[in-house]
C-alpha cells in the first residue's frame, strides 16, 4: 500500500496539481526523501521496539499519513496542500519499518525451504503497489471531483 501511496498522485498528476497547488513531482521526491531518513533510523528502532511493534508503527504511519492526506474533508476546496504534503511525508517515514523488516518475518515466519519464494513475494509487492497506483488511478479519477473519493479510499484501505 505504500507504493500505491508514494505514486497515488503520479497518474493523475495534471488534475491533482490544478486543484490542490501541489506539485506532484515533489510529493513524490518527499516520499522518498522520508523513506530514505527513516531506513537510516529503522535498525535503531527495531533494536528498541522489536520486530512487532516495529512494524505495527509503520503501519500507523500509513495510516496517519493517508488519512491526514485525505482528512474529514467532504469538498475539494477544503482540503489543503499542506495536508497532502504531510500525508505523502508520514507515508514515506512508514515504508521502511515494514520493508526492511519482511527479511525479518520470513525468517521468522517460514521454514527453510519455503523462504526464497517468501521473499519473492515481499520483493515484488511494493511493485504491485505502484501497478494498483497507475491502474486505480486512472481508473477511479476521470474529474477533479474524484480525487477526494480517491484519497478516501487509500485511507479506508489502511485502517
Amino acid at each position: 500500500l505504500s507504493g500505491w501511496t508514494c505514486f497515488s498522485i503520479a497518474p493523475i498528476s495534471i488534475l491533482t496539481s490544478k486543484i490542490l497547488d501541489v506539485d506532484p513531482e515533489s510529493l513524490v521526491a518527499l516520499f522518498l526523501a522520508a523513506n530514505v531518513l527513516a531506513n537510516a533510523c529503522e535498525p535503531v528502532i527495531l533494536g528498541r521496539l522489536g520486530l512487532r511493534r516495529t512494524v505495527l508503527l509503520g503501519a500507523l504511519l500509513l495510516m496517519i499519513g493517508n488519512v491526514v492526506k485525505s482528512g474529514s474533508a467532504s469538498e475539494m476546496d477544503r482540503l489543503d496542500g499542506w495536508r497532502v504534503y504531510l500525508g505523502f511525508f508520514l507515508t514515506g517515514l512508514s515504508q521502511p519499518f515494514y520493508q526492511c523488516t519482511a527479511t525479518y518475518i520470513i525468517v521468522s515466519w517460514f521454514p527453510e525451504w519455503e523462504r526464497t519464494f517468501a521473499t519473492g513475494v515481499a520483493l515484488n509487492s511494493n511493485r504491485l503497489g505502484i501497478g494498483c497506483a497507475f491502474v486505480f488511478g486512472s481508473l477511479l479519477v476521470k474529474t477533479s471531483d474524484d480525487v477526494l473519493a480517491y484519497f478516501h479510499l487509500l485511507s479506508f484501505i489502511s485502517t
